[in-house]
């Protein structure tokens, strides 16, 4: 027993990023055992968060890290999200002192007021993670290990979803776990399968998923591959599989995102390319992007269409458009500090306002929302940035920008954006341009010891 465990501080102190991506991957990355805070939150989840933090502290002190790292951080980013952090909090210290709806009855994690901290918990993990991510992918090795084991993670959850997907399509209400057994209002229409699989939260893989496909397309398309030595072969099994899960979603939102980064990545990558094609040449590939998203609405018509008659139909409504008319009148009335931090579910009569900027306006108020729109911001100008000084690596800076769109315009009908994974990007960004200059000074002094 001592033994191994000295054999596991070993490769803790040798090989730091993969026992930390260890963790990421077997909790974090695609929200595959935890299931968001504020839906199931059990003493098992608390426990897996507490062992991962503790872990997550020893490998602080175990990274490599670069020389004078103090200086490299960017301090003006993290000015941001501590103030924001704050205002958070107070918009949990100052909530309204009753509830518009009282929809819980299970308890204390679920009351009015307790929500709040939970979720202020779960940002709080949120920030931890990217501080981590930020402080052992600024050595660019680091960061290199840490992008393969991410597209190479990926697989694993794709073929966990696609295996829930069929399995709870075989199964049906059987399926359900005990967590959910006593939800009987998952359990509607035709979105039975869709709800069972994916950890019960198709909208929360696909905030995953789409972000990893547009990753992974990137780094194919451009042979990026080859400079992260990846094999070409299994990057292709790899992006076939997320295609599959992708689309196994049924996430309408999640598409559309992924198009949007599709369509402005392939502009940066061929925008050289394309003053050179021929008109027919043209013509084809825009038939094909035609074909592939009239192909996604045929194969869901059925919810799509079902969506828009609920759009026009008065009397029912469309649960999202009445959740941002609601959360745009709460914003009027509690416009500073909001109405607090995740209690969406007391205010809001359709139970969350399905846009995550008005769901942060509304519920944390103003002044935390600009400090949030700064902070992404910086994350853009890091990209910018990056892309500027890059040569051989802008590939690398194109995928985590696709990466990023996906996210940020999938959160225009997803309310939650304390997505741990969302936040693993946001500190891969952080630690981009510091990474970009050391790679592209890597290769010039391997030009020069080769011209030599």
């Amino acid at each position: 027993m001592n033994r191994f465990l000295r054999a596991i501080k070993s490769h803790i102190q040798k090989k730091p990023e993969l026992s930390f991506y260890f963790v990421l991957v077997f909790f974090i990355s695609a929200d595959g055992l935890i299931v968001p805070i504020g839906r199931a939150f059990t003493v098992p989840q608390v426990a897996i968060i507490l062992f991962a933090l503790f872990y997550l502290l020893k490998l602080i002190n175990t990274a490599k890290k670069p020389k004078n790292h103090y200086l490299l951080a960017p301090r003006k980013q993290f000015t941001v999200l501590v103030f924001w952090f704050l205002f958070l909090v107070l918009s949990v210290l100052l909530m309204p002192d009753n509830p518009l709806y009282h929809r819980y009855g299970l308890g204390l994690l679920q009351s009015y007021g307790v929500v709040s901290y939970m979720y202020l918990f779960w940002i709080l993990l949120n920030l931890f993670l990217l501080f981590i991510v930020f402080s052992i992918n600024r050595d660019e090795s680091n960061f290199i290990i840490t992008l393969k084991l991410t597209i190479i993670s990926s697989f694993v959850f794709s073929v966990y979803g696609i295996y829930q997907y069929f399995m709870a399509e075989m199964l049906g209400e059987s399926a359900s776990s005990i967590v959910y057994s006593y939800n009987d209002w998952y359990l509607y229409y035709d979105y039975i399968v869709r709800l069972l699989s994916f950890s019960r939260e198709p909208l929360y893989f696909a905030n995953y998923i789409s972000c990893i496909l547009i990753i992974n397309l990137t780094i194919l398309i451009t042979g990026y591959y080859k400079k992260i030595s990846l094999s070409k072969n299994l990057l292709l099994v790899i992006t076939l599989s997320n295609v599959v899960a992708f689309y196994l979603t049924k996430s309408t939102g999640g598409f559309i995102s992924f198009v949007v980064a599709s369509f402005i990545v392939m502009a940066i990558v061929f925008k050289d390319k394309w003053k050179s094609y021929s008109k027919v040449k043209l013509a084809s590939y825009s038939v094909i992007f035609m074909g592939i998203i009239g192909a996604f609405f045929l194969s869901f018509q059925r919810q799509i269409t079902r969506r828009l008659d609920r759009l026009i139909d008065p009397e029912s409504g469309y649960t999202r458009v009445v959740s941002i008319i609601e959360g745009v009148e709460m914003t009027s009335i509690y416009p500073w500090f909001g109405f607090g931090l995740g209690n969406s579910n007391f205010f809001i009569s359709v139970t969350q306002i399905h846009n995550a900027y008005l769901n942060m306006l509304a519920e944390t108020g103003i002044f935390t929302f600009i400090l949030f729109i700064v902070f992404l911001f910086f994350l853009n100008k890091n990209i910018y940035l990056s892309y500027k000084i890059s040569n051989q690596h802008r590939p690398l800076v194109i995928a985590l920008f696709g990466g990023l769109i996906v996210i940020l315009v999938q959160w225009l009908s997803f309310f939650a954006y304390m997505i741990l994974f969302a936040w693993f990007i946001f500190g891969l960004i952080l630690a981009l341009p510091h990474v970009i200059r050391k790679l592209e000074f890597n290769e010039i002094a391997q030009s020069l010891a080769k011209s030599k």
